[in-house]
């Protein structure tokens, strides 16, 4: 390469051939082998506008400047299962969970060779929600009312928040509305009182026309993670590089979406058009998609937490987490078996102004 940069030199090309040249090597097949796999399971199994901020530094070029192949193999449904399963195995490098995940499974007697290394949703987003002009103001007014969760598994969510505030969490009644129409359906008909769903979901039951007050909940609430990536101590301890490269791609990428979700959900479906929602143009898609990715931006920040870095697992929060999720006095472990900070200063070397300016500036159709 060096003698070819030199030729073109000699023949007054310049700046601006080396320039192509390094393009062509960059993006040539050989170059393209050379990156380390980063394979990614998420809970969903196929792309979603939620996960973008992990996505879309495909696109910016985040992960192959850190020597990485970002793939998202689409698997379909695939829930929390197969992810531990196999990223433990080696079969995918990175994986996304939830705190309680990797407790339960502990509670469970599993001993399974996962860590999660970054957080990228800072804070939890289940929120709670009433029609507006209802009496329940606080929490203390969810005594005896009926609260909509997605599913009854979920329940544990808004049993923890009461928890939080030193309620009984059986002092209400849970009945499951799925999400969407579900639960604008149930709040019309008075099947329940209250709504408990993700930041994501309760977006799309006001996108639909139902105007909502939002529950304050408690700093302990507040102080909960929401997912994470995980990945294999193998990993850990045989490519240290990969991980830190990984997380620096994803950090990069959610700064980039907050400066301009806008175009971090064109970026998205530009690279995932499948995703497309079926009945809506682009345009509406990208409408639609932006409203609802308003909701989790204030959740990606990392301007309210006590530690300003990017991915940075706070242990407070696995205290929480276990003793308002369901299990507490259960986990066989310390907390800091299912975490590590190890990668988060390096994951954070990295020009964030540049970013920022980049993402000021960037222009998709």
């Amino acid at each position: 390469m060096r003698c070819t940069m030199e030729k073109l030199f000699r023949k007054g090309l310049g700046f601006l051939a080396v320039v192509g040249v390094l393009g062509l090597l960059l993006t040539s097949p050989a170059f393209a082998q050379s990156l380390n796999p980063a394979r990614l399971m998420t809970a969903s199994g196929v792309a979603s506008p939620i996960t973008l901020n992990i996505l879309i530094g495909k696109y910016l070029g985040y992960y192959e400047k850190e020597g990485l192949q970002f793939e998202l193999p689409s698997m379909g449904a695939t829930g929390q299962g197969p992810i531990v399963q196999t990223v433990s195995q080696g079969r995918f490098e990175f994986g996304t969970l939830d705190a309680t995940s990797l407790l339960s499974l502990d509670v469970q007697g599993e001993d399974l060779p996962l860590k999660a290394f970054y957080v990228y949703t800072q804070e939890h987003p289940e929120v709670m929600a009433a029609p507006e002009g209802s009496p329940v103001k606080s929490i203390k007014d969810l005594k005896g009312k009926k609260i909509g969760v997605r599913d009854i598994t979920r329940a544990r969510y808004p049993q923890g928040v009461l928890l939080s505030a030193g309620m009984d969490p059986q002092s209400a009644e849970y009945l499951p509305v799925g999400i969407g129409s579900g639960p604008v359906i149930a709040l019309r008909r008075g099947d329940v009182q209250v709504l408990s769903l993700f930041d994501v979901d309760m977006a799309r039951v006001e996108s639909l026309g139902v105007k909502l007050q939002y529950i304050p909940l408690t700093d302990d609430w507040k102080t909960i993670q929401g997912p994470l990536l995980v990945t294999s101590e193998k990993l850990i301890k045989e490519h240290p590089d990969r991980i830190i490269g990984f997380g620096r791609a994803v950090a990069k990428a959610t700064l980039f979406t907050l400066v301009n979700p806008e175009a971090a959900v064109k970026i998205f479906f530009k690279m995932y058009p499948e995703a497309l929602p079926k009945g809506q143009t682009r345009e509406e898609a990208i409408k639609d998609t932006l409203y609802i990715l308003k909701a989790r931006l204030p959740r990606l920040t990392i301007e309210n937490r006590k530690v300003k870095k990017w991915g940075y697992i706070e242990p407070e929060s696995w205290r929480l987490s276990a003793e308002l999720l369901g299990y507490k006095g259960k986990v066989r472990k310390p907390y800091t078996a299912f975490y590590t900070n190890q990668f988060i200063d390096a994951i954070n070397q990295f020009d964030q102004g540049a970013i920022v300016n980049q993402a000021k500036s960037y222009k998709i159709d």
